[in-house]
């Protein structure tokens, strides 16, 4: 086994990047294999315990200083032998151990990594807020790219709603839902049963959506790249959602059907699998589940399943003798980041200790975040359902959006909003004439309109969902012929 009692990050990272745990102060190394069958090294201090990953870069790292304070350096072919050896060991040791990076679930709440040289956590259980520089036992992964949180005030002299300064462009209900999404975010740990919210952030230019997507970033999960480009394929979206526990993409102006698939699973959680080389036929699991918030000018959710699990909120735009440069707000940020990290650790604290006792008003498919918000109901003292009922809102605005983005969905809306009492029977063939009698033509040569009844009835329930929110019930009945029956909904 190597002898390694040394750094937990590399001394290359850049500014505000976690850099070095002293080599003095590591007391123990371990390797092992972590729940998704990564060879990791644990790496014991005097504060709390850190973990790299065999082959990254900030292992790699470690390695080469290694060597070169014995007086060597390493070839490439040399250091892909002593990374092999540390998975060979870790194999062999038959040990596994739960990692996770930035949030971490623990006994009645969560842990969360700060991120600095020191390791210090925040533990937010029981109602309690408690900064931690020793005797956890989580174990925290982090990446080259990952910067340390801003050290909060101490609990109960934070105030989460100094936020509120920085949100000029979001009507209150907007800033009062972008809040709950934020303690919500934070409070998820990477674990099966966790659900996270897509963030949706729409605003035209001069609305402060680039900005406001960086300090929701910088909040939750600070990163040497805090926005990025939508990725090409479902591999290096894999690969940023592992790396992060919440990654922006910005300026988006559509989303392929494929990709909208791919976002709905990163949000609920799944995994994509493929072979790891392509001189072996093992597979390599890229987890896909995290946190995700995306902005853009346009509207450019168009699929309604990918808009269910989607909060959108509008960002108004910024008069012009109200803005500032980001060099001014960067300054008023300094002295109020911990202020605010300090009240968003409260409030998560808070809303915890209620969550136990809510009962969901409204069952929107994100139910856990309806929930939230039923919690955070009692503790901002309003009235049983009226946060929840604001996201359900804002929900069938945004679903019945994605619908009309759709030339099948904006044809079934129109269709079921001039249906009477008594709705509407028929044969998938008769219903697909009647579309298309109402299209006039226009449209329905598109690749979009179905050709035929079978794809009729396949899109159809594709939509069901979201045309439900939008008052029309649809269901299939089978006898001597199939037929469709479309009826509205009361008090809808």
């Amino acid at each position: 086994m190597l002898d390694m009692t040394d750094t937990c990050t590399t001394e290359a990272a850049p500014t505000d990047v976690v850099k070095s745990t002293p080599v003095g102060a590591a007391k123990k190394f371990d390797v092992f294999l972590d729940q998704n069958g990564r060879a990791s090294v644990r790496i014991e201090s005097e504060g709390n315990p850190c973990v790299l990953t065999v082959g990254s870069p900030l292992m790699n790292a470690v390695i080469r200083k290694r060597a070169r304070d014995a007086g060597q350096i390493l070839k490439p072919s040399a250091l892909e032998a002593r990374n092999e050896e540390l998975r060979q060991d870790a194999e062999e040791a038959g040990r596994a151990y739960n990692t996770y990076h930035r949030v971490a679930p623990i006994d009645g709440g969560v842990e969360i990594d700060l991120g600095d040289d020191a390791h210090t956590r925040v533990r937010i259980a029981h109602g309690e807020v408690k900064v931690m520089t020793s005797g956890s036992e989580v174990l925290f992964r982090r990446y080259k790219h990952s910067k340390k949180m801003v050290m909060p005030v101490p609990s109960g002299q934070g105030d989460f709603n100094l936020i509120d300064k920085y949100l000029q462009n979001l009507h209150p209900v907007s800033r009062m839902l972008l809040k709950a999404w934020m303690t919500y975010t934070l409070s998820k740990p990477k674990v099966p049963t966790s659900k996270f919210v897509i963030l949706q952030l729409l605003g035209g230019q001069g609305s402060g959506k680039s900005m406001l997507t960086k300090l929701i970033k910088r909040l939750l999960d600070p990163a040497v790249t805090d926005v990025q480009t939508m990725p090409a394929n479902e591999k290096d979206l894999g690969i940023a959602v592992q790396q992060a526990h919440v990654v922006c993409f910005d300026n988006l102006r559509d989303i392929s059907k494929l990709m909208s698939d791919r976002l709905c699973t990163v949000a609920t959680g799944g995994s994509q699998t493929g072979r790891q080389l392509f001189t072996n036929d093992e597979q390599n699991v890229i987890e896909l589940h995290g946190a995700l918030v995306l902005n853009g000018i346009h509207p450019f959710v168009s699929e309604s399943d990918l808009a269910q699990r989607c909060l959108p909120l509008s960002l108004r735009p910024i008069p012009a003798d109200c803005r500032r440069s980001e060099i001014d707000v960067e300054a008023d940020l300094l002295t109020d980041l911990p202020i605010i990290q300090g009240g968003l650790f409260d409030e998560i604290a808070k809303i915890q200790m209620q969550l136990p006792n809510v009962k969901a008003t409204l069952s929107e498919r994100m139910i856990d975040f309806s929930r939230w918000l039923g919690a955070m109901e009692i503790v901002n003292g309003v009235p049983t359902g009226v946060y929840q009922a604001a996201y359900s809102d804002i929900l069938n605005q945004g679903q019945r959006e994605a619908l009309m983005d759709s030339l099948l969905g904006a044809a079934l809306v129109e269709f079921g909003d001039d249906l009477g009492d008594e709705g509407w029977t028929g044969t998938p063939t008769k219903l697909l004439q009647q579309l298309t009698f109402n299209q006039d033509g226009v449209g329905t040569r598109s690749r979009s309109w179905p050709d035929n009844p079978t794809a009729l009835s396949k899109r159809i329930v594709g939509l069901q969902a979201a045309l439900l929110t939008q008052g029309i019930h649809v269901e299939f009945h089978r006898g001597k012929e199939r037929t469709i029956r479309i009826t509205k909904v009361a008090g809808k």
